[in-house]
């Protein structure tokens, strides 16, 4: 049989294999939900680097994933044309799949010349792997398009090395639609070149000089070509890179066990087959052919250079996918702190990538190597291929028995969905849709009606600080007596909590219990009504602000965010009315003050040096967390804790040592010292003369802090207290040596320190000094300190995004205009940068009438990004056509 009659019968056995794709209804899953009309049809559209439409209702800076803009612009294309979701899905996504996985795997194994036979064998495993598999069901179908065209990727590179211009442009534009489905890979793709080339400058003595400079002629074409056309987003991502904070999200790993050696050695994906995070499968014998076929490679076919290559790629990849797992459980993690760009990957799963790829290599050798012994017997040959193939197919039959979880199965409740979904989209008022514990996969979303997640919402401070203990992660709805403002400075209408799901939720008695006991208290919240008659399960909201509003009261909080049970002791308190802005979450807030001449100041169990403390500059902390990891090191003993951690961080200070403590970290983290020991600070900010300050917290359980400079004791704080728990500053001493590491020593069950900080004795007096000017502006969080006859008319037009004109009347006296999406110090009214309100949300000062116009600024180098890719993509057309 021919390569194109087996091509086509590959595609005709996958189809028959993923015959649930071609069913009538939508396809969907919890990575991959479905899209309302406009939100596809909107699409269509100049990329836009903040994001409203994703679980982060409130707003995101999305550069980072804008890569993806070409895929979605055709989806909203074919939007526009009338094709809707069902149709994109299948059409741009589900078949493509299909046809470049089958070529693409197909016309890479040419390369290596196996018999059309192998090929066929090997190209069927590439492309019915569980990991694969478990991508497209679980919804993550760019990644899943990426795996399918990885191949021809790598092949084009490797065909640029001895090729010519033409060649070199082919492969630029091979690895740039890699990135367009997702740009991380192109660093898998980087690195599995990395090792092609070092192998091949080993092996291949005799042509090192021509295939060095094959290998940097052919990166740096490839390496321009990539940047141009990405420049649309390369560009405003160089000139406002997302914050550490962001980039920490997007990034962290946890670094648990979820695979083991023995996932990766028989290539199975750990959440096999049901694809429920934490629920780890266990491996299964019927996987052990699979490892046994590839190694009998170098068996069959020894001394062979092909065989070689990817002998070691299999191996290699084997130990990355296994991550922090035993053996040799370290290698991961420090790759992952060390190496640039080993940080995209949260989990290590994401190697599986190329372990498919050197498996499928070595099976589709292994098949040819076996097929010559048995050429003598023809229906033994066709028996082995049906036998393999056979294999392969019973090893995926949880897709073809229908057992699967997400697009390979029939979605539930989806006539409830519906129902809802026209409920909602009747509201025809501004109003985000809070869902728990996640969005579902057939839940509603609009520009209206964005959707917001309970599982990413209780990550952020406001909704944080309200949830007690770990183990019901979405208390914070019953147990926080604020929340309903917080909902209500949100913007969020509606809480929707649709019923448990018989395939990805443990149906078992408690859960069901829990479920119903949790709607019934959430119901009964005077903040909450529940809709009668609703499809699925939803309750309103007493209020809710729209995306602009104006509170006529503007509050610095020196302190924590406690203040917020005040809110609900009085209607003039409520935080509609009441801008809070907290000066210790971040470092160098304070020294905005001046911006807010009409602020009151409200010193939240603070003291004047606390307000004196918050002018220091951003730029003369020191974070000793910054120097420390998260376990116990193992000279000082201390470790650190993250500020964003709160829930965690306070559930440790409970159950350990009966405190608590929710005061904001300045973004720097936590220095923790449990008993006796000392900790080594290194800084060149540390000069001779000048004064030592220290934020540290005050405890029941903690004692007594020391510092020395070469043994020299400078100064020492007394951290223990009778009763509660605060974070103070404190006046050290004066520091005697320029540059000398600074021991801190600790005495008491536990010990936190925050920042430490160094100032001239004059600066210190500049902003006590300051302080005491500023005494008249402090008051108590109460209602007698505000103003209500402020009631202004608010209206706003949405260009964009990443654009809105605000138009203001009826303005009275100065007020705060708060902007209803997650803080960003990039978006500007007017040229003027926002302050964070609620710890959330953006808040501008406005002090008349008039026509504001608020934008995103990291927005106007998306045009010549977008100049520079479209210019780019008209060279390479043309010289290609030349």
């Amino acid at each position: 049989m021919n390569s194109k009659r087996s091509i086509l019968l590959l595609i005709v056995v996958l189809s028959i294999v993923f015959w649930n794709w071609f069913l009538p209804g939508p396809k969907v899953a919890n990575d991959f939900p479905i899209i309302s009309e406009s939100l596809l049809k909107s699409s269509m559209n100049f990329p836009f680097v903040w994001s409203e439409s994703g679980a982060e209702g409130l707003g995101e800076y999305s550069t980072f994933f804008l890569w993806s803009w070409p895929t979605s612009f055709i989806s909203g294309m074919l939007a526009n044309v009338g094709l809707g979701f069902n149709v994109v899905e299948t059409a741009f996504l589900f078949i493509p799949f299909l046809l470049i996985g089958c070529v693409g795997i197909w016309k890479f194994l040419e390369s290596i010349y196996l018999t059309n036979a192998a090929k066929f064998v090997a190209s069927f495993f590439y492309l019915t792997t569980t990991y694969v598999l478990l991508l497209i069901d679980g919804g993550q179908l760019s990644i899943a398009l990426a795996y399918a065209w990885f191949p021809i990727a790598f092949l084009a590179v490797e065909k640029s090395i001895k090729g010519g211009f033409n060649k070199k442009i082919l492969a630029g534009l091979a690895v740039s639609i890699l990135g367009f489905f997702d740009f991380r890979f192109i660093y898998v793709l980087l690195l599995l070149s990395l090792a092609l080339f070092f192998y091949q400058l080993l092996f291949d003595p005799k042509k090192r000089t021509s295939l060095f400079f094959g290998w940097i002629s052919s990166g740096v074409i490839i390496g321009i070509i990539v940047t141009g056309l990405n420049a649309y987003w390369l560009l405003p991502l160089f000139k406002a890179p997302i914050s550490s904070g962001t980039y920490v999200f997007f990034t962290q790993t946890s670094f648990l066990n979820l695979i083991n050696l023995g996932h990766s050695i028989l290539l199975l994906a750990p959440h096999w087959f049901k694809n429920i995070f934490g629920n780890i499968t266990t491996l299964r014998p019927e996987f052990i052919f699979i490892p046994i076929l590839v190694f009998l490679a170098p068996i069959l076919r020894p001394k062979n250079p092909v065989v070689g290559f990817w002998l070691l790629v299999s191996i290699f990849s084997i130990f990355l996918t296994k991550g922090s797992s035993e053996p040799l459980s370290v290698t991961y993690p420090w790759l992952f702190s060390h190496i640039p760009g080993f940080s995209l990957f949260r989990d290590s799963t994401k190697f599986f990538f190329v372990e498919a790829l050197a498996y499928s290599v070595l099976l589709g050798i292994t098949t040819d190597e076996i097929l010559k012994k048995t050429i003598k017997f023809p229906k033994l040959k066709i028996f082995f291929l049906i036998l393999l193939s056979s294999y392969f197919i019973f090893l995926v039959r949880p897709v073809w028995f229908g057992q699967m979880t997400g697009t390979f199965s029939e979605p539930s409740f989806q006539q409830e969905f519906a129902g809802l979904s026209q409920f909602i989209e009747k509201d025809k008022n501004f109003s985000r849709v809070f869902w728990i514990p996640s969005f579902p996969s057939l839940g509603y979303s609009s520009k209206i009606h964005p959707r917001v997640e309970a599982a990413r919402l209780v990550q952020r401070r406001p909704f944080a600080i309200g949830t007690k203990g770990t183990y019901e992660m979405f208390n914070f709805l019953r147990e926080a007596p604020f929340m309903g403002e917080i909902f209500d400075v949100a913007g969020i209408g509606y809480i929707a909590y649709p019923y448990l799901d018989q395939k990805r939720d443990n149906l078992n008695p408690d859960n069901i219990k829990y479920y119903y006991t949790f709607l019934d208290q959430l119901s009964k919240r005077p903040w909450l009504s529940n809709i009668e008659n609703s499809p699925v399960p939803i309750l309103k909201t007493e209020q809710h602000q729209d995306r602009f509003f104006i509170v006529p009261n503007i509050w610095w909080v020196i302190g924590s965010d406690s203040i917020y049970n005040e809110a609900t002791k009085s209607v003039e308190l409520k935080l509609a009315k009441n801008g809070l802005i907290f000066a210790e979450e971040y470092a160098g807030l304070g020294k905005r003050l001046d911006e807010l001449p009409e602020a009151k100041i409200i010193l939240n169990g603070k003291s004047l040096t606390d307000l004196a403390a918050s002018f220091i500059k951003a730029e003369d902390l020191i974070f000793p967390a910054r120097q420390l990891m998260f376990d116990p090191d193992k000279v000082s003993g201390w470790w650190k804790r993250e500020g964003k951690d709160l829930i965690a961080w306070r559930y440790f200070l409970k159950t350990k040592y009966g405190i608590d403590n929710q005061d904001f970290g300045l973004g720097g983290g936590w220095a923790i010292g449990e008993g006796s020991l000392k900790l080594k600070v290194k800084s060149e900010k540390l000069k001779k003369d000048t004064i030592l300050l220290a934020r540290a917290m005050e405890s029941s359980r903690s004692g007594l802090l020391k510092f020395y400079q070469n043994d020299q004791k400078i100064g020492e704080v007394s951290t223990q207290v009778q009763t509660g728990t605060n974070v103070h500053w404190f006046e050290v001493g004066q520091l005697n040596q320029d540059g000398a590491e600074l021991e801190i020593e600790s005495f008491g069950d536990i010990n936190v320190v925050n920042v430490l900080v160094v100032l001239d004795k004059d600066e210190w007096v500049s902003y006590q000094n300051r302080t005491q000017q500023l005494t008249g502006r402090i008051v108590n969080f109460d209602e007698i300190f505000t103003q209500s006859d402020n009631n202004p008319a608010v209206t706003y037009q949405q260009i964009n995004p990443t654009k809105y004109k605000v138009n203001v009347n009826h303005l009275t006296q100065t007020a705060f205009l708060v902007f209803s999406q997650n803080y960003d110090g990039f978006w500007k009214m007017n040229g003027q940068s926002p302050l964070p309100v609620y710890s959330l949300l953006n808040g501008f000062r406005i002090t008349g009438d008039g026509e504001y116009l608020i934008e995103f600024e990291p927005q106007k180098y998306v045009y010549p990004g977008l100049i520079v890719s479209g210019l780019t993509l008209a060279v390479l057309v043309i010289l290609l056509l030349i």
